[in-house]
């Protein structure tokens, strides 16, 4: 049984498999590449396997490569930091012992296609002291 074509990697990559893609038979691969700038986010190469299923190199079933940016490190006074989050992830921030959390805990990292970048789509998480 074939593979189905790969999905196309949205942004800031290629692929290149072993054979026409209308007609991948098990046996054969694709190679997926970031161009500078980005970040892969899962492994690069796939292989069709029996039943018609993409798997990685362990034979796991998995999803092909994605390309992401990571947002700019993001740190809070008094509190925690989110560094090397993709586009499409979300970092958990937290306030130090004795402060205490105004705003979103959960932060969103997203791709903004004007600019062609990944930034923070929530805004930043800031920590005040506790009154006691």
């Amino acid at each position: 049984q074939r593979c189905a074509s790969p999905e196309d990697i949205l942004r800031g990559g290629t692929r290149a498999c072993s054979f026409d893609e209308s007609m991948l038979l098990p046996g054969d691969s694709c190679v997926s590449a970031c161009e500078a700038g980005f970040l892969e986010d899962g492994a690069a190469t796939r292989y069709c396997a029996q039943g018609g299923v993409w798997r990685d190199e362990s034979g796991n079933l998995a999803p092909f490569l994605a390309c992401r940016k990571a947002c700019p490190t993001r740190t809070v006074e008094n509190g925690s930091s989110c560094v090397g989050v993709l586009d499409g992830q979300v970092c958990t921030m937290q306030c130090n012992q004795g402060w205490r959390a105004v705003g979103l805990q959960s932060q969103q990292c997203g791709w903004n296609e004007t600019l062609q970048t990944a930034q923070w789509t929530t805004e930043s998480l800031v920590c005040a002291r506790e009154c006691h």
